[in-house]
């Protein structure tokens, strides 16, 4: 159906249950079935037919892989991952998740990336690949290059908000450093006929009402060396 689903969230800090439907182009907004347990931070797709909900926050950072049949309204905890997380960054190919950074419950950042399968319901961690912890960086995957554009995100030492994009290949298990532009965290990340659209987010500890378009134009050296061209636009700043 032509509706965004919204799972949980956190309000004042609180990690919530509900989950509503939003029906397009109406606008209107309808209550599901509530969550098993208050979710925030996690990372939600669609698979199959089935929603899943990965980790998350909920009262402690959670493993736990979740799924839900809107044919009965009902959560079945199919699988966990290996590492509690939450507020980690989120991307999806069509056949598997992949959780970018992100807190763990000792409140540190992560340098780790985590592959899931939710054909198999198994887990793969590619450990330490990111050059530093990062905390709610921007993550999406067009399915145009097989690439995991990493935007950003908060570390833990100055200068704290990351100005990098950084360029996961999952097939090779490597990163690249891409170019600095500017430095924002927590996007919102769409991508479009080879430009991913990088909305919102905040800079230096304030929002930012801003739309940039990046588009990506990789030139294969070798199997595994890239080197890229990109070109940044921004759309809209407020």
């Amino acid at each position: 159906s032509n509706s965004i689903s919204v799972f949980g969230g956190s309000i004042g800090g609180t990690s919530q249950s509900l989950v509503q439907w939003v029906t397009l182009p109406s606008m209107s907004v309808s209550s599901a079935n509530m969550l098993p347990v208050p979710m925030s931070g996690h990372a939600a797709f669609l698979y199959d037919g089935y929603i899943y909900l990965l980790a998350g926050y909920s009262n402690t950072y959670s493993s736990d892989v979740w799924r839900y049949d809107s044919s009965d309204s009902s959560y079945t905890q199919v699988a966990t991952i290996p590492y509690p997380v939450a507020y980690a960054g989120f991307a999806w190919n069509g056949e598997k998740a992949y959780l970018v950074g992100g807190r763990n419950s000792t409140d540190s950042y992560i340098s780790s990336i985590i592959e899931f399968d939710p054909a198999t319901l198994q887990s793969r961690v590619f450990k330490d690949l990111l050059p530093t912890g990062i905390y709610r960086p921007g993550a999406l995957c067009t399915g145009e290059d097989g690439y995991v554009h990493i935007f950003g995100g908060e570390v833990e030492t100055e200068p704290y908000i990351l100005n990098n994009i950084f360029i996961f290949d999952p097939r090779h298990g490597r990163i690249d450093v891409g170019p600095a532009w500017m430095s924002m965290g927590a996007y919102g990340l769409t991508g479009i006929q080879g430009t991913q659209y990088v909305a919102g987010g905040f800079f230096a500890d304030d929002g930012c009402g801003m739309l940039l378009a990046y588009r990506n134009r990789p030139r294969y050296l070798d199997g595994y060396t890239v080197s890229r061209e990109v070109d940044k636009e921004i759309i809209i700043s407020s």
